[in-house]
């Protein structure tokens, strides 16, 4: 009862019969980074997650409901809604989403897309094997995934019937090259609190590998007389930034802060050298040219698909701008590959080990050509 109620005070509310939509988006609270991709198109965002509720769909789902026992009442929302709208494209970014997935088994005359926009942990990716076996499916129907790089359809492949269309991350597309700062090293935050932070004791972890690396980074820093930012990647920061204080000092690094998605992008064109274990945006970056080093912590490492070979650290535990060893010597080549070799080994490393997994389109030329013909039916 107080779920339904904290819903009913936080929800906006509307009552309109839905009128037919061309393009319908899910999820916008994942998708709307996405949006400006769509702007001279007829598209309708639904929202999956309580934040608008329609009346009208409301009371009609209410009465489907009592025939779809199998599904969650959310779920009948939202086939209700659909149903309205009558989409003849429906856009997911919610790559996770048993229930997203399996959408053509409702609409199968609508084109069904899916955009890439993170990677699965492992734990995510055992979930839907699993799971995908409750709809009697052997493989979900998805018309065309638009993924990061060519290497992710091996474990899109693994559940997952589609066309692959190769357009990097939609997300860095839209923000452009910009000539940087090198006199800095910014070091890209993967904080997490279910890791970092115990709730019980109220106090953080204490992650031994993690201790030794910025113990690495600080001593590189003031060996190579580099300024140290850590730039965040929650836009609720106090925990983030405090956390930070105690494992790399308050005087020896600047804490980056972000209001929203955007920010992150736009802060990062601010220099060239970074630092990072896994994080999708060093892909994004060094995409881009950025010149980024990968020291791999073991709280990441199960969260990766090291059997599908979806990383070039899957491959090896050490290459020449990435590391899984917790020596400095190893710390410091890696970190030197990475920022001062010259721009044709670094052109040359960008295209054999990061554009298999992520690749750069500035401005989605690929996926606004891709939308635009199938939004005329020309595909």
């Amino acid at each position: 009862m107080k779920k339904i109620i904290d819903i009913l005070i936080k929800a906006r509310f509307t009552f309109f019969k839905p009128k037919n939509k061309k393009i319908v988006i899910l999820d916008p609270a994942v998708s709307k980074p996405i949006e400006d991709l769509f702007f001279r198109l007829d598209y309708f965002y639904l929202y999956s997650r309580n934040e608008e509720i329609n009346l009208f769909v409301l009371l009609k789902a209410l009465i489907n409901y009592k025939k779809n026992k199998n599904l969650s009442f959310n779920q009948v929302y939202i086939l209700t809604y659909l149903n309205y709208l009558e989409p003849k494209i429906i856009i997911n970014v919610t790559d996770h989403n048993i229930f997203f997935l399996n959408l053509k088994k409702y609409f199968p005359e609508a084109k069904l897309i899916l955009i890439q926009q993170a990677w699965f942990a492992v734990d995510t990716f055992q979930k839907i094997l699993k799971n995908k076996r409750k709809f009697s499916m052997s493989k979900f129907k998805v018309d065309y995934a638009c993924l990061y790089g060519r290497n992710t359809s091996l474990f899109y492949s693994k559940f997952m019937k589609t066309k692959y269309l190769v357009t990097g991350s939609v997300k860095n597309n839209n923000f452009s090259i910009k000539k940087s700062n090198d006199k800095s090293i910014v070091f890209i935050s993967q904080f997490r609190m279910h890791i970092n932070y115990n709730f019980k004791k109220n106090t953080f972890n204490n992650i031994s590998d993690e201790n030794l690396f910025y113990r690495h980074l600080n001593k590189y820093c003031k060996k190579y007389n580099k300024r140290l930012f850590v730039l965040s990647c929650h836009t609720e920061q106090k925990l983030e930034e405090e956390y930070f204080n105690r494992n790399l000092g308050t005087d020896n690094f600047v804490f980056i802060s972000k209001s929203n998605w955007k920010d992150t992008y736009i802060n990062s064109e601010d220099f060239n050298y970074f630092v990072t274990s896994s994080s999708t945006l060093g892909y994004e970056l060094m995409a881009k040219g950025k010149r980024v080093a990968f020291v791999f912590l073991k709280k990441f490492f199960n969260w990766k698909f090291e059997n599908i070979k979806s990383s070039f650290f899957a491959i090896k535990d050490e290459g020449f701008f990435w590391t899984k060893s917790e020596v400095y010597e190893k710390f410091e080549k890696i970190l030197n590959n990475a920022f001062f070799c010259s721009v044709l080994r670094h052109r040359l490393n960008i295209k054999k080990y990061i554009n298999p997994y992520m690749v750069y389109d500035k401005g989605n030329k690929k996926f606004i050509n891709f939308i635009t013909r199938l939004n005329n039916r020309e595909l």
